[in-house]
């Protein structure tokens, strides 16, 4: 069933906007949405890139559900990377995280250290840096 919604929302944008509003102003059904996408690595691929670019606009207006995401993040490695991948192939998108991790002391640091503990990310994200 989860199979089938999941191609069915990635294939209609309205339908997609309309769960991601109530997504977003339901906590408990955002959490057991976020359980299921971090217990199926499948579906995480497939919807990651289209929720991620939908998603990346509402986070940096929404300073509640940027600190869930981000506590989320630092603490499952896999995710973190599956999301690192796709912020440096996303030029636009990197572009509008860095002036939120920037007026937001507290989430840099999260960051920092994410980074400082992550050589590989670090190498990355420094030649990302340096080519913008």
């Amino acid at each position: 069933m989860l199979k089938l919604v999941e191609a069915e929302l990635l294939n209609d944008a309205e339908l997609l906007k309309l769960v991601e509003v109530e997504l977003l102003n339901d906590v408990e059904l955002l959490k057991l949405v976020e359980v299921e996408l971090l217990n199926d690595a499948e579906l995480l691929k497939l919807v990651e890139v289209e929720l991620l670019k939908l998603v990346e606009v509402e986070l940096l207006n929404d300073v509640e559900l940027l600190k869930l995401v981000e506590v989320e993040l630092l603490n499952d490695a896999e995710l973190l990377k599956l999301v690192e991948v796709e912020l440096l192939n996303d030029v636009e998108l990197l572009k509008l995280v860095e002036v939120e991790l920037l007026n937001d002391v507290e989430l840099l640091k999260l960051v920092e250290v994410e980074l400082l503990n992550d050589v590989e990310l670090l190498k990355l994200v420094e030649v990302e840096l340096l080519n913008d």
